[in-house]
């Protein structure tokens, strides 16, 4: 057994995931391969037996906390955490979790996977229906089965040009969505509505009157009562209208054939009319102004 390759495999797990193998089995090797699509990391993972940890302190010390899916091809994988019943996945099948949790993966056999991680916001999905998911495994046939082939094909074929990855990144967060409202739960009335709600300020952010007052009135609903409605989730109700604007903005300023369109223009056809507001709020939510963002994503695509 090569030690040099066990420790590069160590680190490897630590500086990629934040996973922890240092309690586990010295012997532990594998071999990782990875590709970005948009704004959604892929990879292609193997091993040998062994247990990988997220621990409460890699949590704390890491820049983001992803959602992470795994499509597991080989071995067996059980994941473990507290308060949880354990996952055990086979050949075929697919787990989506939480990386801001602590949690431990076991693998037995000889196994690989396809693996995925988005930023929890970039899928919009309300806390509940997310959860649920958290708490599942799923089948590869339907979303899963294109879900996981285009990861493997990011890993193995390369995606050409810049735009080819932005619009497959789109698509993978896509699936992923539909993937877990394969399972989600029947909604409670509150769910159910807070659900038609997100569809609603979806279907309507380009235009300017969207706000808490209209989606309300849209709903029969007191504003005090949609505030209400919305206190458990990650967003109130401006706040997710704010986001899924910004979100669309900052798409479309990495698509090249958008690019005879001011920064204005991209921003009234989602409803923000301001300059000044939209250069604000994206940098804010960016850390650079729209503008600057464009150019310097378009420069790198070119």
């Amino acid at each position: 057994m090569d030690e040099a390759e066990s420790a590069q495999w160590t680190i490897q797990m630590e500086s990629v995931f934040g996973l922890d193998l240092r309690a586990a089995d010295k012997s532990a090797q594998g071999d990782l391969s990875q590709a970005l699509i948009g704004e959604v990391a892929t990879f292609h993972i193997a091993g040998n037996p062994q247990s990988l940890l997220r621990t409460t302190s890699a949590i704390a010390h890491a820049e983001s906390a992803p959602v992470k899916v795994c499509a597991l091809q080989s071995g067996t994988m059980v994941l473990s955490r507290n308060g949880e019943a354990d996952i055990q996945l086979r050949p075929g099948e697919i787990a989506i979790y939480d990386t801001a949790v602590p949690y431990q993966l076991h693998f037995e056999g000889q196994w690989n996977c396809a693996v995925m991680t988005v930023a929890r916001e970039q899928l919009s999905l309300p806390n509940r229906t997310l959860n649920n998911a958290f708490r599942q495994h799923f089948p590869t046939p339907g979303a899963g089965a294109v879900l996981t082939q285009l990861i493997e094909t990011s890993i193995h074929d390369g995606i050409q040009g810049q735009e080819s990855s932005q619009f497959l990144g789109h698509a993978a967060i896509d699936l992923l969505a539909g993937l877990v409202y394969e399972k989600a739960t029947p909604y409670a009335p509150d769910e159910a509505l807070r659900v038609a709600i997100y569809s609603y300020i979806r279907d309507n952010l380009g235009s300017a009157q969207l706000s808490v007052a209209t989606v309300a009135r849209a709903h029969r609903l007191s504003v005090r009562t949609l505030h209400r409605l919305f206190e458990g989730e990650e967003y109130g109700v401006a706040e997710l209208i704010r986001n899924l604007r910004l979100e669309e903005v900052h798409r479309d300023l990495q698509d090249p054939r958008l690019k005879n369109l001011t920064v204005l223009a991209i921003g009234m056809r989602h409803g923000i009319s301001s300059q000044a507001h939209l250069t604000r709020l994206f940098r804010a939510k960016y850390g650079v102004p729209p503008a600057v963002f464009r150019r310097d994503h378009l420069k790198g695509a070119a």
